[in-house]
């Protein structure tokens, strides 16, 4: 799969997201920050899934190192990714599938870990000219909602409190 997401902006914490050729994606938990110096977005990765574990995290398909008694996770250990996965060609081009609320909300599974284009959208009255997520040390993450243009449809985007866009105001 390609590369699609970046912890480069701390949004995404310990973990890829890739893409396949037919537009499937699933999550990697890898247990390293920064992951985005050696697998930025646009790396093509190859994975050896023999001894990983996939497991339902929050609706989301993740691959993962080990999955305790209880259904805790662990992610791939850093000093095991080359056992893993196998660096390819970098970099490759990425083009988002461009979609409305109305797409995704009618086949979320679809779209589910892949790269999306949301078009004609906004914040709602409620959501603009406030930070993407409260501060760190009020909160984990923060759902801001979004519609489209014509009021009729409506998502929530969720940005996590570290994020180095935090203190920026929505639109």
């Amino acid at each position: 799969g390609t590369v699609i997401s970046s912890d480069f902006t701390g949004n995404f914490y310990k973990n890829l997201v890739i893409e396949d050729s037919s537009k499937g994606g699933i999550v990697v938990y890898i247990e390293q920050s920064y992951i985005y110096a050696d697998y930025p977005v646009g790396r093509k990765i190859y994975l050896k899934l023999k001894d990983l574990c996939i497991t339902n995290y929050k609706g989301l398909a993740e691959i993962v190192f080990n999955v305790d008694s209880l259904g805790n996770t662990t992610g791939i250990p850093s000093g095991m990714l080359s056992q893993f996965i196998v660096k390819g060609p970098y970099p490759r081009p990425i083009t988002p599938e461009e979609v409305t609320i109305i797409d995704v909300k009618s086949n979320p599974f679809k779209y589910m870990s892949t790269l999306v284009k949301i078009k004609d959208v906004q914040f709602q009255a409620s959501s603009a000219g406030v930070p993407y997520a409260g501060p760190s040390s009020s909160s984990s993450g923060t759902s801001r909602p979004i519609e489209n243009c014509s009021h009729t449809a409506s998502a929530v985007m969720y940005n996590i409190a570290y994020a180095s866009f935090q203190p920026y105001l929505t639109p």
